[in-house]
């Protein structure tokens, strides 16, 4: 499943958030990915997180939670993307060269 498109502002990359797992609503932990429309190739920019700890959790929330992610002003490489874990909305500016 994959759910909230984002292109960037060049029309180059498309990101979103995907899951292979069984879908559960508030409990299911997604990946970001990124196509680039240049080499037609999917690059897997955070995995899902098996293993939550204190700095990353990994991507947690709803399809409206990712309404307001993004391509950072005019970049096709700094993505901006939130979680909602242990009541707390985390904000993550994520470099999708360096991951």
């Amino acid at each position: 499943m994959a759910i909230q498109p984002k292109f960037s502002e060049n029309m180059k990359k498309l990101a979103y958030v995907s899951t292979t797992k069984e879908f559960y609503s508030h409990t299911t932990c997604y990946e970001l990915k990124v196509y680039d429309f240049e080499t037609k190739q999917v690059e897997l920019i955070i995995p899902i997180c098996e293993e939550a700890d204190e700095e990353f959790a990994g991507l947690y929330g709803y399809n409206f939670s990712y309404l307001s992610t993004g391509f950072l002003a005019s970049s096709d490489r700094y993505f901006l993307i939130s979680s909602e874990y242990k009541c707390q909305e985390r904000v993550y500016l994520v470099d999708t060269k360096t991951k």
